[in-house]
């Protein structure tokens, strides 16, 4: 499918952006490995969440769907509790890194073999420092060995033994929220994190989520004490997608006038961050009760920005500096290297094609900003659901015709984005299948 968008666009709207993807794998995934029942409301209706829905099921969990509203599910979870059960197949976890390394930890506390896979794209994302780290609690954890490191597929045998275990912080920290979900489900674990800890506030919404059901987790130094196992608190609610929200505050903030309703400003989540970087911009930010509004002042400036901690922003951040005066420097993100696709890499070809000029880094990015030059291009996300809707922030802004090719993959996280976009003024339509 192709997204077709004629610029400049002028926007004005409100937008509910979907759940909370990250709390959602989460919500699922704890509440499967808990005794009792679980109701999860606000759930994300994405292709991603739907590979966490089947990785629960598949390690013994009930899930039913009570109510399905447009893009939000309700379900009803009765966890396996104690050890997760033999999957009858090969768990696919589709395009979902977060499904298929946080299924990784809770296979590995039941003692029969579970193999996982995904697309193209999961199968080029590194998994050896978390199977070295549970081949270090006994477990037998193999990835697909290229060179030094290893691919899904992946195979985990536990039960897990032991108390402590070391892993490496700097490629993932989704490989420390694996850990954390094993330490709940053995009842107790110490995670020593050596070197940089990436993306943390990603733990921190794991650990989040954990003290939910129950789970205590404290942090000492690089320490984290897991105590506890999990258990049903009854009904579990999911905020609004921060990650989501950015892009309806970038639609605003480059071309016009945008509202994210339902979002907190004060959540921990960390792409809420978008705010603080909107305003160094030179967006007009407002907050009310009803969410986050950001404007278009004629004016946005390029910023020096970490987004270590954020990493799922540098699309939307990239974006938003193509169409700022000066430039943009973006550091301390070479992790997203290992999303869906090299992100630096791919930003740094596709974005020039706007008119932007763009200088790939080892750990980031330098935008030099063309707001009164962009022009309309032909452009490819490469699967890359937060490329392509990056992709469209600078066509509101480019002049004439640019089309977005495998429009679809927006579907991962955000499956109504192009309507959600085109009632914000955004002049898109959409070719081809699925269209």
């Amino acid at each position: 499918m192709k997204a077709v968008i004629h610029g400049p666009c002028e926007i004005e709207g409100r937008i509910a952006p979907p759940p909370s993807k990250s709390d959602s794998h989460r919500a699922v995934l704890c509440a499967s490995a808990c005794e009792g029942v679980t109701v999860c409301r606000n759930i994300l209706d994405a292709e991603d969440v739907t590979s966490s829905i089947r990785a629960a099921r598949a390690l013994g969990a009930e899930v039913d769907v009570l109510e399905k509203n447009d893009g939000e599910f309700t379900l009803r979870i009765e966890g396996y509790g104690g050890a997760p059960e033999e999957p009858e197949d090969v768990i696919d976890c589709g395009n979902s890194g977060t499904t298929l390394r946080l299924t990784c930890g809770l296979a590995a506390a039941g003692e029969h073999r579970t193999i996982l896979t995904g697309d193209e794209s999961l199968r080029s994302r590194p998994v050896g420092h978390l199977c070295a780290s549970l081949r270090y609690l006994g477990v037998e954890a193999e990835g697909r060995r290229i060179g030094t490191e290893e691919y899904p597929p992946v195979t985990i045998k536990g039960p897990a033994k032991g108390h402590e275990v070391p892993v490496y912080g700097h490629v993932s920290s989704q490989f420390i929220s694996a850990l954390l979900l094993l330490g709940a489900s053995l009842g107790g674990l110490k995670i020593d994190v050596v070197g940089t800890m990436k993306s943390k506030p990603y733990v921190e919404l794991t650990i989040r989520m954990l003290s939910t059901f129950g789970v205590d987790v404290t942090e000492e130094g690089r320490r984290l004490t897991v105590d506890g196992r999990p258990r049903s608190p009854g009904v579990v609610t999911v905020e609004r997608d921060w990650s989501s929200a950015g892009y309806v505050l970038a639609l605003g903030a480059a071309a016009g006038r945008a509202t994210a309703l339902g979002v907190d400003p004060e959540s921990p989540h960390p792409d809420s961050e978008i705010v603080r970087i909107l305003k160094e911009m030179g967006a007009r930010v407002s907050v009310s009760d009803e969410g986050v509004t950001a404007e278009n002042t004629g004016h946005l400036e390029g910023v020096d920005v970490d987004l270590s901690n954020s990493p799922d922003l540098v699309p939307t951040v990239a974006a938003l500096a193509c169409t700022a005066h000066g430039e943009t420097t973006i550091r301390g993100v070479e992790h997203v290297r290992h999303k869906e696709v090299d992100r630096l890499a791919a930003l740094a070809e596709e974005l020039p094609k706007f008119g932007a000029e763009v200088e790939e880094l080892r750990d980031g990015l330098r935008i030099e900003g063309a707001p009164d030059s962009l022009h309309g291009a032909k452009v490819n996300p490469r699967g890359d659901h937060r490329l392509a809707m990056a992709f469209a922030v600078v066509a509101a802004v480019a002049d004439g015709r640019t089309v977005i090719e495998n429009a679809e993959c927006v579907a991962i996280s955000y499956p109504r984005f192009w309507s959600d976009a085109r009632e914000l003024g955004l002049s898109v339509r959409t070719e081809g299948e699925g269209a």
